[in-house]
């Protein structure tokens, strides 16, 4: 961390974006390869939320209507920048340029003998501090009952009507299970098949990513379900939250997913 002023454009950039409104909760859950029908979902329109934001308004292929324009333009924006406290220090936080990279260490003495700054401080010396890594640790959306299911496989119920298209999407998914349970036995020819159609990718990161997947569709902790099938519960939380936030409109009916899909995928 360095004690540094940031510019004002860097400054009104972060509270613009604070500014849109609250955010959904944010997803979590286990990991795996699903197939149901969301044929219920769909959009709703926005409607401003408390304080006249809304979240509801982004969504993919959507219009994004502006609601800060006319503060700004009448001068009435308000920003941090635009206020000081007595003895006021700025934060900024340097972030990896590497994603998912391990950091094995951090040299600080240039930031340190810069004119203006207090303290540098790393993770390493919150730990040194006495901190407890376990205080450290990003919530976990799972325990605090608001995760929702991702990275599943969706079709339309309509399409689904039609037998040839049930078997169409039973080999899609018995053929997605097959390669995640092929990478959990063999991580390293899993990867050497992802760069030969990739090559641009990182095999040291490709590798350290796929082994952080297994751990999240195989455990520990080990899943409530087989591979692929949905957990009702998980469902049933998911789509609570949609209705709540707006993303889908009507309650999900028994109709919304199947398992019809997955059990079709189990007989070799």
């Amino acid at each position: 961390m360095r004690s540094m002023r940031a510019s004002k454009d860097a400054r009104r950039l972060c509270n613009a974006l604070l500014s849109l409104g609250r955010l959904p909760p944010p997803s979590g859950g286990s990991l795996g390869i699903v197939l149901y029908s969301p044929g219920i979902i769909g959009l709703k329109e926005m409607a401003p939320m408390e304080g006249g934001s809304g979240f509801a308004r982004f969504g993919s292929g959507r219009e994004v209507r502006r609601v800060e324009d006319e503060a700004l333009v009448k001068g009435a924006g308000l920003f941090t920048d635009d206020a000081a406290a007595p003895a006021e220090l700025d934060l900024s936080f340097l972030r990896s340029t590497k994603p998912h990279a391990r950091i094995v260490s951090i040299d600080t003495a240039a930031a340190r003998g810069m004119p203006g700054v207090v303290a540098v401080i790393t993770g390493k010396d919150l730990l040194d501090a006495g901190v407890k890594p376990e205080d450290l640790v990003v919530i976990d959306f799972n325990r605090e009952g608001t995760a929702m299911l991702q990275d599943g496989v969706f079709t339309a119920s309509e399409w689904l009507r039609d037998a040839q298209n049930k078997r169409i999407a039973a080999r899609f998914l018995r053929a997605s299970l097959k390669g995640w349970e092929f990478c959990r036995q063999a991580p390293g020819e899993c990867v050497d098949l992802l760069l030969q159609e990739n090559p641009a990718l990182n095999r040291a990161h490709q590798t350290r990513m796929l082994a952080e997947v297994n751990k999240l569709i195989w455990g520990p902790p080990a899943p409530r379900t087989p591979l692929g099938k949905m957990d009702p519960d998980a469902f049933k939380r998911t789509a609570d939250i949609a209705l709540k936030f707006g993303v889908i409109t009507k309650p999900a009916d028994a109709g919304a997913y199947t398992d019809e899909i997955w059990e079709m995928a189990q007989r070799r």
